[in-house]
């Protein structure tokens, strides 16, 4: 049997395109589960077509807040 494999919730934190900055996950902010901070900044890139150097930071969950991660 193969196993399952364990993801986690991250929220990511880029720059856009005209300067400013947002936090852009499901519906306005971008929230993505992932098995860990490497994975989710790739997902991010290829899902959004934005470069590596608009990510500013990245987030996981921890209980009811976030921790920053990258």
């Amino acid at each position: 049997m193969a196993e399952e494999k364990t993801t986690y919730p991250f929220r990511i934190l880029y720059r856009r395109e005209d300067g400013t900055q947002g936090v852009y996950y499901i519906k306005g902010v971008y929230y993505i589960k992932e098995e860990n901070a490497s994975f989710a900044v790739t997902a991010f890139l290829l899902q959004t077509k934005n470069a590596r150097e608009s990510v500013i930071a990245v987030d996981a969950a921890c209980g009811h807040s976030w921790k920053r991660v990258l």
